[in-house]
């Protein structure tokens, strides 16, 4: 049943020849991709699906697995990097923050800090809370970007806001003892609770 599924997927025609059956919907047929590849461990088929649904069908989830794929069990960095950019193109959070992690240390890809930070921006505004956290670190430190306390503090507060612990960790810190931002010690404790909710 499992063969047949993959069939359809893939748009093959059946054993008695004849018209092709209509594809499944790019979910059904993603999922399909995913058991292949977390149950079965059989890489090469979950890669002809992912491979029909990214190019073809323009399916973001499975761009994204197939950059995971090749990063994980192919090695294939560069062939990784590609479709994470081509993922978050499609709209992937996950994406475009693994893309620019690629950039900034050069896997895959030419190092990049300020393409880097662009890919991270672009998590950040698809709520993807490790890309906000990214671009205040990137601010803080003035990497690809020029330093700026102010622009970091408001991506630090985005990444506490979408739940990433360490985002309020330093939200706070910033607040309490007025690093790029005025000292608002009511905002400091917001950020404190926050992060303990998120311990």
């Amino acid at each position: 049943e499992r063969e047949r599924e993959r069939g359809v997927c893939m748009g093959e025609r059946g054993k008695s020849g004849g018209q092709r059956p209509p594809p499944f919907s790019p979910v059904q047929c993603h999922q399909l991709g995913e058991f292949y590849q977390t149950v079965d461990r059989a890489f090469d088929k979950s890669a002809k699906i992912y491979h029909q649904l990214c190019d073809e069908r323009q399916h973001g989830p499975s761009c994204f697995n197939l950059a995971t794929q090749y990063l994980m069990a192919a090695r294939r960095p560069a062939d990784a990097f590609r479709y994470f950019r081509l993922s978050c193109s499609l709209g992937n959070s996950a994406g475009c923050n693994n893309a620019g992690m690629m950039l900034k240390t050069g896997q895959g890809t030419e190092k990049n800090i300020s393409e880097a930070a662009k890919m991270f921006e672009s998590a950040c505004e698809r709520g993807m809370a490790q890309g906000c956290f990214n671009m205040h670190i990137l601010y803080l430190q003035g990497q690809g970007v020029e330093v700026n306390k102010a622009k970091a503090f408001d991506f630090a507060a985005k990444a506490c806001e979408l739940g990433h612990k360490w985002a309020c960790v330093n939200a706070a810190r910033m607040t309490t003892i007025g690093d790029g931002v005025p000292v608002d010690l009511q905002k400091a404790e917001a950020f404190k609770k926050r992060a303990q909710e998120l311990s």
